[in-house]
């Protein structure tokens, strides 16, 4: 579980195709230890996100995964019923969930000890080889 104010980044693909092709990064910081509703499988995050970063990793700063976003607050929704736009309220699903749904699917992966800070630039570079743009047309 990460800490109540990690800084946190985002690596996804926003808006794909309108804004641009290639994967964005944002930076902001962990704000709630539980998703929306007081959920506790998820975590909020302030890092700006939008359509098209579901699914995209949160990562710490030393570029482990510590959760995966999954949504964000329906802004219009809140800006009629109290008549203040929220800003950056954004959920992710927590690292504990991740990890028992891989370890169901996927071959068990060595864990990765990586405790020293990184660079955004190390933190991304490591990152943009594993995120990938998936889409779904209906």
């Amino acid at each position: 579980m990460p800490d109540l104010g990690k800084v946190s980044w985002v690596v996804g693909y926003p808006l794909f195709g309108g804004v641009s092709t290639r994967p964005s990064v944002t930076t902001g910081i962990v704000t709630n230890l539980v998703g929306l509703r007081d959920d506790t499988r998820g975590i909020q995050i302030s890092a700006p996100v939008q359509q098209g970063n579901s699914g995209a990793p949160v990562l710490d700063g030393s570029g482990q995964i510590i959760a995966m976003v999954n949504s964000k607050l329906n802004a219009l929704q809140v800006a009629r019923e109290s008549g203040d736009i929220p800003q950056n309220v954004n959920f992710a699903i927590g690292a504990p969930l991740l990890t028992r749904f891989l370890e169901r699917h996927l071959p068990v992966l060595p864990p990765r000890e990586l405790d020293h800070p990184l660079s955004v630039e190390q933190i991304v570079s490591q990152a943009l080889p594993a995120v990938y743009l998936i889409t779904c047309y209906g």
